[in-house]
Order: structure tokens, then sequence, then C-alpha cells
């Protein structure tokens, strides 16, 4: 009963063949709910359950897309992370609750998304379209304030800057096509998104986003003509140069970093220091290195299956204890009582499920981008969703993204995108189902008027 039939792209197809007009309001709902991460959580609450509500709606066809997905080896692969984990969390005697045996909300977004999956393209612009308003609802904010308003007492989601990753990369990704005036727009419309990202505090997205924009220029390379690489190896150096600058300006993340670690920037308030000295190195990135250190030392107590969930804070409270001499980094660990995890996403897998629940995440990734890149031949924007998959991996050393909402949905969200095995393209539109798609990649595409593919003329 377990064993699927039918392959995953079988399933798809008969998924959306069964119902159109359902499967159709659940793809723009879907990329409605991408869009609402960037903004508003009550909204994206709304969003989450309206999509929830039209997969259990049709929950026997749902269901069997979801016992194919299953068979997939992404799909297996991270099943048995999740039972691993919940099996070592049951086995802790501190346990409280049993719901914390549970995976969190952001671990059934695939769940809602693995039915629409060849509308990626459309899930994609989703997030990219919700970014640019994530921009500029800050970018609105920020002119409020500068006007000397008071500020608006609705703020956006917190971790809406890991979305504007994707509007970062997409934006850019226009370089892979031919139209000029798409050129001009997308890369302007990148440029804005990357701005206004530095000019936030939180430095781990704009880090994602520069490795994004650098994992992008390489997958495109090939693909395009000369002129077309010059272009992407002087526009991405200045958007990296560019965006270091402004942040510092700004008083954003650069600025910040700068400030900690050399007491330099707006409002400097620490001493100058040298910065080799460790100290100065754990203070440069908020202590992190410290956390990472003392992570490090409880892993091996249980190296093989881990510790579970929510241990982390009462066994780093006692390795600290433990030190003959606390450094002040670890003081100020343990009196910051409201971090739980070691804000270093392979680091924290590795605590609460061992090396078998890493091994198993690892794996689930490297065989899901062995198939992404042998489908980016044919779909200019599968390069955009694995560089904006890369970055957000970037971005997640710097923070536990499983423990975090909005950073873990999009990193799923990319993560269905990118890993599962889906129909091509081009075949499901041959098939007569996702022709309402093939506008979006106009936006990265090179062809002549045969539609054959050819490389930019950037």
């Amino acid at each position: 009963m377990l064993l699927p039939a039918r392959s995953l792209a079988d399933e798809l197809e008969e998924y959306e063949r069964g119902d159109f007009t359902r499967t159709r309001l659940l793809a723009w709902c879907a990329a409605a709910w991408c869009a609402s991460l960037s903004l508003f959580r009550p909204v994206e609450a709304a969003m989450f359950g309206v999509v929830a509500f039209i997969c259990v709606y049709r929950l026997p066809a749902t269901a069997r897309v979801w016992r194919a997905a299953l068979w997939t080896p992404a799909g297996m692969l991270v099943v048995l992370y999740l039972v691993l984990t919940a099996v070592i969390t049951a086995l802790d005697p501190a346990r409280v609750e049993w719901s914390e045996l549970l995976p969190k909300r952001m671990f059934f977004i695939p769940l809602l998304l693995l039915p629409v999956l060849p509308r990626w393209r459309l899930l994609l612009a989703g997030l990219a379209v919700g970014a640019a308003l994530g921009a500029l609802v800050s970018f609105g904010r920020a002119l409020y304030h500068w006007a000397g308003q008071p500020e608006f007492r609705i703020e956006i989601a917190d971790g809406s800057a890991w979305t504007l990753t994707v509007g970062v990369v997409f934006g850019f990704s226009a370089l892979l096509g031919s139209q000029r005036l798409l050129q001009i727009v997308g890369v302007l419309g990148g440029a804005a998104i990357l701005a206004m990202q530095s000019t936030m505090t939180q430095r781990a997205p704009v880090f994602g986003a520069l490795v994004g924009l650098v994992v992008l220029g390489a997958l495109a390379v090939q693909r395009l003509r000369f002129r077309g690489r010059i272009a992407v190896a002087v526009l991405i150096p200045l958007a990296v140069i560019g965006t270091i600058a402004l942040s510092f300006l700004s008083g954003g993340a650069a600025n910040k970093s700068l400030r900690e670690a050399f007491g330099v920037g707006d409002r400097a308030t620490a001493p100058t220091v040298v910065l080799p000295d460790y100290e100065a190195m754990s203070a440069f990135s908020s202590s992190r290195l410290e956390l990472w250190r003392v992570t490090a030392l409880a892993v091996p107590d249980r190296f093989w299956f881990g510790h579970g969930r929510y241990a982390w804070r009462a066994d780093i409270d006692g390795v600290i204890d433990a030190m003959p001499s606390p450094t002040p980094s670890s003081e100020r660990i343990r009196r910051a009582r409201e971090v739980k995890y070691a804000h270093n996403t392979p680091l924290d897998v590795l605590y609460e499920s061992g090396i078998v629940g890493l091994g198993l995440l690892a794996a689930a990734f490297t065989v899901g981008l062995v198939g992404a890149f042998r489908r980016m031949h044919a779909e200019p924007l599968a390069i955009v969703a694995v560089a904006a998959l890369v970055g957000t991996l970037a971005s997640a050393q710097f923070d536990h993204v499983f423990q975090r909402s909005i950073q873990g949905a999009v990193l799923c969200t990319l993560a269905v995108m990118v890993l599962f095995p889906r129909p091509s393209s081009s075949a499901w539109s041959r098939a007569g189902l996702g022709a309402q798609d093939d506008g979006i990649d106009h936006w990265a595409r090179s062809s002549n008027a045969d539609g054959k593919k050819i490389r930019s003329r950037v």
C-alpha cells in the first residue's frame, strides 16, 4: 500500500488532469504564499491556511502525490532525518511536551507545494515578486522615517531579509536573456533589492545574496557570449563592492561588523582591537565563534545520533561550567538565556541528530543538486533556483534555519523546487499542462524566431 504505483511525474500529471481548475487555484495561492513570506505574518499565515485547505480538500489525490514523493531519494532521506530526530528527542528524559517530537510547521511546506511542483517557475516568480514588494515596503518605511515621521506600527515579517536573496538573484538573472529592456529592468531591480538588503543589520542574508550572485555568474557564464561574460564579470563584482560600501555608509551590516571589531563606524563604542585576537573575532561574529566552539565541545558526547531538540541550552551551560576559566564570550553566552542554538545550521543538525542525521540531510541535498544540474541545460530559470538555494545555504552557516520560521520556509521552498525530480518544463508544456508559465522563461531565455536556444547577445 505504501509503494507508489506510478512515478512522481505520472502522479503530478494525474493530479492536474483530475481537477485542472482547483490545481490552478492551488498553484496561484501557493505563489501568493511565497510572496507573502516577505511581507506581514498575518498575510503569510492566512495564505498558508488557504493552501492547506485546498490540499486537504483533494486529500486522496494529494496523498498519492505525497506517497510518490516519499519514495524519491530526497524525500526518503529527509523523512529519515525527521524520524531520527524525533526518536532521539523522545529518548531525552528532559523532554516535557509530546509536541516537541513533531517537526516545525516549515517541514510541512513541501507537502503543500509538491502537488504543484511542475508550476515551480510560478512559485519562484512569487518569491521574487514578494522580495521586490518587501524591499519597496522597507524603502517606504525608511523614507517615512527620514521625513521625521513616527515609525509604522506594523512590522514586516522577522527574517524577511532572507527572502530578498531570491529577488536579487532573480533580478540579475535577466542577463541570461536577450531582451535588452528586461536586462536593464532586471539588473536595476536586483541592485535596488540588494541595496535595501545591505542597509539592514542582518549580515547573514547579505552574505547569502552575494554568494548567490557569484554562483549565478559561475553557472551562467557558459550560456553567454563574450560580451555577456564581460557584463557578468563587471556587474557582479560592482554589486559586491557597492553593497559593502552602501552597507557601511548607511549603518547596515558592514557598519555593524566594523564597529564591533574595530570601534569604527556610526556610534562607535567598542575599543580598537587587533583583529587576530580571539575575543575580537568573537565580537565581530556576534559571539558566534564561541557558540560554535562550545557546541563542538558538546558534540562528542553523542556523536552518532545527537542529543535531540531543545537540549542545547542545558548542555552548553554544563560545558561552560566545566571550563577552568570561561572566556568573556562564554560568560556572555551564559547570560544570554534567549539563545537556544549555535547559529550554524550544519553544526546544530550535528548536535541534534548526530553525524547520521547530518549525513542524511547532506545526502538529500547532494542527490537533489546533481539532478538539478542536469536540468539546467534546458531550463534557464533552473539556474536561478539553484543559485538562490546555494545562497540561502550560505546564509544558513550563521543561523539555525530549522528554528526560524521565515528563514526555514525560504529554504524549504527552494529545496522543493531544486531537490525533487519533476517533469521538465518543455515536456510539461508539450503535454498541454504548463504553457501558462512559459512566459516567465522569457526573463532569462535567449531564443531566435524559431524558439531555439541560442547564446545571449548582451
